[in-house]
């Protein structure tokens, strides 16, 4: 089956029960590669199980087994094009435009009292 980024983003859904992968780090490895490959997503929003230990699972064994194979990066750079999927949905840049509602949302504006 080959998924499209809409079905891709359902099926995992933010607060949802998306798929788990466990295994070993070459494991996890393949399954991440086999989404980008199969969906042309371009990362994750990863959770865990136990807060701690498997974070530091993902960066410590996860991570370089990705680097080894060239399918990590911590930057969209100007040689891969830059694109990420809100550029390639939008084309408007890394940043929503500024007429979109969730730019009036900034993580460091104080929260306004209610009227």
């Amino acid at each position: 089956r080959r998924w499209t980024v809409r079905e891709a983003a359902q099926f995992i859904g933010l607060g949802g029960r998306g798929p788990t992968i466990v295994g070993d780090p070459r494991q996890v490895a393949d399954e991440l590669i086999a989404w980008l490959d199969e969906t042309g997503i371009d990362g994750f929003n990863l959770t865990y199980a136990l807060a701690f230990e498997d974070m530091q699972g993902v960066v410590e064994l996860v991570v370089p087994e990705l680097r080894r194979r060239g399918r990590y990066r911590g930057e969209h750079t100007e040689s891969e094009g830059g694109v990420t999927l809100r550029e390639r949905l939008l084309g408007a840049g890394p940043r929503l435009l500024d007429t979109h509602p969730g730019r009036q949302v900034r993580i460091d504006t104080p929260l306004r009292p209610a009227a």
